[in-house]
């Protein structure tokens, strides 16, 4: 069983947690264990039982998305600059009857992506350009294994504005302050993918149509680019100066390309594994 909520805004990575919904069936001290995944590219979260648990067949369940000043201990989704979620064409409370059999078990084959995976990416998007053996823009080389290694867990330039210079700072008090380039494990982190995200052509599909990798419905009139106030609200709060690559400029893949450098992140961001 998998909850997905597919939001027009960028998550605060922090937000993401357990804690920030409720399922449950009667009395809401009988709540299922949920686990979140967040997928920065398409701004999905999903939550999955936890345990490999399942829900019981023929009951009715409820669910409630917290907002962060109606928990205590303020939890609750929110925005990357704090911004509450808001009700939309999904309501906050909604509640659904299970199935009266269970589903069959699902045998989706896990996505993978290492290190040659991601720099083909960056090879094949021009990204040594500017950022190359020659010339690395902001001291940032791209092109090769070791360089790429150099990017794991080191401030961005464009960020290093915290008290201690060069130190990754976690959940700081402004999201973007002392964010690594590469966050192992964390997208959301990640400062290079937001300088990604930046640039709505890199979200183009070569098939021309609007895919999802989610059940969670696109908006009619919409795609998987973020909303142009959106690209403006990074600009102003954290990502500065030009995307990556430079519009009109784009990854080679488009979408495909960003899904690969997420997943080379979730993955751990290993180089070990490159030539």
């Amino acid at each position: 069983m998998e909850i997905e909520l597919r939001l027009d805004r960028y998550l605060l990575p922090a937000s993401a947690v357990r804690q920030g919904i409720r399922l449950y069936s009667g009395d809401p001290a009988n709540q299922v264990l949920l686990l979140p995944h967040y997928d920065a590219v398409e701004r999905v979260l999903s939550f999955r039982i936890g345990g490999g648990g399942r829900l019981l067949p023929s009951v009715l369940y409820s669910v409630e998305l917290l907002q962060p000043d109606e928990d205590p201990e303020g939890h609750g989704l929110r925005a990357f600059d704090g911004a509450g979620l808001e009700e939309g064409p999904v309501p906050l409370e909604w509640s659904f009857f299970t199935a009266r059999a269970a589903p069959g078990e699902k045998t989706d084959t896990p996505r993978r992506a290492g290190c040659e995976a991601a720099l083909q990416v960056l090879a094949a998007s021009g990204c040594g350009v500017c950022h190359g053996a020659e010339r690395s823009a902001m001291g940032l080389s791209l092109h090769s294994a070791s360089a790429l290694r150099s990017a794991v867990r080191r401030v961005a330039h464009q960020t290093d504005t915290g008290a201690t210079s060069g130190k990754p700072q976690v959940n700081p008090a402004r999201f973007g302050v002392g964010m690594p380039l590469l966050d192992p494990g964390s997208p959301g982190t990640s400062y290079l993918l937001y300088k990604l995200f930046r640039n709505a052509n890199n979200f183009r599909n070569l098939s021309g149509a609007c895919e999802s990798s989610h059940a969670a419905p696109v908006p009619e009139g919409d795609c998987l680019a973020p909303p142009p106030e959106e690209q403006s609200r990074l600009e102003e709060w954290f990502v500065k100066l030009d995307p990556m690559p430079p519009e009109p400029d784009s990854l080679a893949r488009g979408i495909e390309d960003l899904r690969t450098l997420q997943q080379f992140i979730v993955d751990g961001a290993q180089t070990t594994d490159c030539p």
